[in-house]
Order: structure tokens, then C-alpha cells, then sequence
């Protein structure tokens, strides 16, 4: 039965000849039946009973016409416009009953299922909803990434529902068009790597760094899905500035471009939006290491600074905090002594707690080394202040407390991305970012 659903409506030129019996009359029965209906079909998803539900679902779509919501002509009045809901209930119950039937259903059926839905949904947001879904269907099951973006293309945004709703759906069409758009450019950029990849040397690229000869080529052949793919994640940033995963993609693409000033201002953008994101601020370390030289005017007590930011929302990145040390090696112009001891205190204060909480859940057993560098970090952050005023070299002060702690107690087992992870490797190396921003349409059975 669950495979007839989407074929119900097949044969019909105005859906008058096929209708049910029961929908013979538009009496207050019939309205009575429909109603029956609609329980008998959530009981049966209830009880996870896809073919009652699959069988319901046909009973009610035969009475309702071909051609979409806007056939107004042969639509029953229990299918009106201010009742219409009933058949895009009974629409979603059929695609969940195909889904999840045990005889299974092929994505054909799925597919015009969809199609059906998107055309017959009541409010603009289930029928964008709808078109997410059919996008989501071509992209990750029928594996057709164009034909996925053709229908984002395509269909309009119907301006039918509440205006709050609008900048919602435009962010997810314009994420998801531009997630599409990038994992094709990105493929086309493993392809052109993988035939031009150097037989010796280095064979390892960053990333976020522009590499001329695979840019041209990529370029030449790929030109269109970079210019789609800069486009549709600027126009959701817009919507949504805060979107940390879209901005790292966004940042990627410019990089390969050699545009670092423009990837810049998405990483800074990025930062006012989340202020309080890790990955924000580990997105602007990272295009500082790889876009400006570290002896620029400027450039140094703004990666400073980066680096202290990064402390404040994640205390346990150790990596940041190397990274100040680093910076105060190379000399006193390239590292501030104010942060330097902000970022001290901020490390030491978590040992503190890292080293406490071993304690409470050993039942006091704790390294004799942990516990010097638990009272000398308390001492530490109490006159770090007074430190910076006397002029004394904390950055030294601070790498004999953090080559005392061994890696077993230190709290670095939160690796953050940023200058000092490994940065290196393919250009897919943010593939977890893909469905990241739309977690509503991942299945989980």
C-alpha cells in the first residue's frame, strides 16, 4: 500500500472521477469522515504503523484536485484555504510513511511526494520547509548536487505567511545553496590538486592560504560555483551574522581567492556578532598567521589581543596561550606585556579548577608536581598585576609553570582550531560544517 501513495493522483485530469466514496457528498459526514480519518492517521504514526498510515494517506489525497493550492476551482470546501491543512497532514504522513515503511520506497516516489507537498502547503513556511526537504533528498540520497541547487534556484520563496518567517527561510535557502556550491568547487579543487600534487617536497597546502597554480586552474574550470558559493553564504551571513561554520567556509573560499583583506572582515564581522564563540576567534588567529607577516605594523598587538579573546571564551586552549609566549620571544614589539599577564592569569585560574576538581574526585591522590603548580598558579595570579608594573619577565615566569604540569592534569584537552592546530591538509577539511546549520533535516532513523 505504501508504494501507491504518490500514485494516487495519476490519472485524473481534475480529480473528480477517482475521488473516494466516502468524499461522494460534502455533508457534515463527510467532514465527520475526513476528521475520523485524520485521528485513525495519528494514531497509526503513533504507533509507528506506517502502512495504516501510508493507506490513510492515499484515502485522503484522492479527494484533493491536481495542480497545486492555487486550483481553487475543484478543491472541496474541507479543502479550502483556511482548511487546507488537513491534506499537507496528510502529505507529510505519506512521505514519513515511505520513509519508514518496511518495504521501503525508492527515491522516485519520495521525490514526487515532495514535489506535491511543496505545491500544496498552506503557509510559506511548510512550503519552504518542503523545498529544503526535496534539496535535502537530491543531495544526499540521490547524490545530484546540481539538480538539489536548480530546485533552491528555481522555486520562489512564497511570500505567504508571517513576515518574521522571511529571513529565516532566505538564510536557509542562501546556506544551503551556498553549502552546495562550495562542496562543488571544492571538488573540483581536490580533482585539479590530486593531478598537479609535487612528487617531492612538500606536499602538504594550507588551506587558508592562496596557492596561485591551483587557483588558476580550479578557477578556469570552476569559475561559476565560486562566484555562487561567495554569494549565497554572504547573503546568509547577512541574515545571520553569527553563523561561525558558514564564516569559516566563506573565509576559506576568499582565501584561495588571495582576497585576505575581504576574509578578514568576515573574521572581525564574525567576532562582534559572537563574541563569546571560540571558533569566531580562532577563524581571525588563523587568517592573521596566514595572510600578514607577523612583523607588520599593527599586526602583532592585534594577534596578541586575538589570542587573549580566545583565553577568555576558552580557557583550556593552551594553544593561544603558546601562542602570547611566542609572540613575547620575538621580541618586546611583538608581544604586550598587559595581555601577556591576562592571559596568564586566565590559564592559571583554570589549572586551578582542572587541579581542584582532580582532587574532589580522587579523594585527595594528587601528583606531588600537580600540587606545587596548583599553589604556586594561586600565587601567581595574585600579584600578576604587580608583576607588569615592576617590569618582571613573566613569559619566563610562565614556561616554568607550564613545563612543571604534566599532560595528564593540564587542561589542554579541548585542541581548538587556530594558528598552532594543524591547519594543513585538504581544502574539505571542514566536512562536519556541511549540515551543521541544518540539523532539523538530518534523519536519525
Amino acid at each position: 500500500m505504501a508504494g501507491d501513495v504518490t500514485d494516487v493522483r495519476c490519472g485524473s485530469e481534475r480529480g473528480l472521477q477517482d475521488r473516494h466514496d466516502a468524499f461522494g457528498s460534502f455533508s457534515g459526514v463527510a467532514r465527520q469522515h475526513v476528521e475520523n480519518l485524520r485521528a485513525v492517521l495519528s494514531e497509526a504514526l503513533l504507533r509507528h504503523d506506517f502502512r495504516r498510515a501510508a493507506a490513510v494517506a492515499a484515502t485522503l489525497l484522492v479527494a484533493a484536485p491536481e495542480g497545486g493550492s492555487t486550483d481553487t476551482a475543484y478543491i472541496p470546501n474541507f479543502y479550502a484555504a483556511s482548511k487546507n491543512q488537513q491534506l499537507s497532514e496528510a502529505l507529510a504522513a505519506a512521505h514519513e510513511a515511505l520513509r519508514r515503511s518496511p518495504d521501503g520506497a525508492n527515491l522516485l516516489q519520495l521525490e514526487r511526494l515532495l514535489r506535491h507537498a511543496q505545491a500544496w502547503q498552506p503557509s510559506g513556511e511548510h512550503s519552504e520547509a518542503a523545498v529544503l526537504e526535496l534539496a535535502w533528498l537530491l543531495a544526499t540520497e540521490v547524490q545530484d548536487l546540481s539538480q538539489a541547487y536548480d530546485i533552491l534556484a528555481m522555486v520562489p520563496i512564497k511570500p505567504r505567511g508571517p513576515r518574521k518567517h522571511q529571513p529565516v527561510a532566505r538564510f536557509a535557502r542562501a546556506a544551503f545553496s551556498g553549502l552546495i556550491r562550495y562542496s562543488q568547487w571544492t571538488e573540483v579543487a581536490e580533482e585539479v590538486w590530486a593531478q598537479n600534487r609535487p612528487s617531492r617536497g612538500n606536499r602538504e597546502r594550507n588551506a587558508f592560504q592562496h596557492q596561485p597554480l591551483l587557483w588558476t586552474r580550479t578557477h578556469h574550470v570552476a569559475q561559476d560555483r565560486w562566484k555562487d558559493a561567495v554569494r549565497h553564504l554572504q547573503e546568509a551571513l547577512r541574515e545571520c551574522p553569527h553563523a561561525v561554520d558558514l564564516a569559516w567556509l566563506l573565509a576559506q573560499l576568499l582565501c584561495a581567492a588571495n582576497k585576505h583583506p575581504e576574509a578578514m572582515e568576515v573574521a572581525v564581522a564574525l567576532c562582534q556578532a559572537a563574541p563569546h564563540e571560540p571558533d569566531a576567534h580562532a577563524l581571525k588567529l588563523l587568517l592573521l598567521h596566514a595572510g600578514s607577516p607577523l612583523a607588520e605594523e599593527g599586526t602583532a598587538q592585534q594577534t596578541a589581543q586575538a589570542h587573549v579573546e580566545l583565553l577568555r571564551c576558552d580557557p583550556a586552549s593552551h594553544q593561544a596561550l603558546q601562542g602570547l609566549l611566542d609572540s613575547h620571544k620575538r621580541g618586546p614589539e611583538c608581544g604586550q606585556q598587559q595581555q601577556l599577564a591576562e592571559g596568564e592569569c586566565i590559564e592559571l585560574c583554570t589549572q586551578r579548577a582542572v587541579v581542584a576538581a582532580f582532587v574532589e574526585g580522587s579523594g585527595g591522590a594528587l601528583p606531588v608536581v600537580a600540587v606545587r603548580v596548583f599553589e604556586q598558579g594561586g600565587a601567581l595570579c595574585d600579584i600578576a598585576a604587580e608583576m607588569v608594573q615592576q617590569g618582571i619577565d613573566l613569559a619566563r615566569q610562565l614556561e616554568v609553570q607550564i613545563a612543571a604540569v604534566p599532560s595528564a592534569v593540564h587542561p589542554s584537552g579541548r585542541p581548538r582550531l587556530g594558528p598552532h592546530s594543524p591547519s594543513r591538509g585538504s581544502y574539505l577539511q571542514l566536512p562536519d560544517a556541511w549540515w551543521r546549520c541544518f540539523p532539523q533535516h538530518r534523519r536519525s532513523g
